[in-house]
């Protein structure tokens, strides 16, 4: 018989509220990515797009390094 899946908070080990708020962030963080583009011309808006997703990036490689 198959074991279920473990829940994803417990595999991560964080807590559930924290990943459902982080993914609401990343939400949100879209939606303003999405009206910069519209209020300002594409050149600037996708060197700040190019420069915020690369410090994400980064954080993410530095995040897995300490971990």
């Amino acid at each position: 018989m198959r074991r279920p899946p473990a829940p994803l908070d417990r595999l991560l080990g964080t807590p559930a509220w924290l990943m459902v708020v982080s993914g609401a962030l990343l939400l949100l963080g879209g939606g303003i990515e999405v009206g910069f583009m519209r209020k300002r011309s594409m050149r600037p808006y996708m060197r700040l797009m190019l420069a915020c997703d690369g410090a994400g990036a980064l954080a993410a490689v530095g995040g897995l390094v300490v971990a």
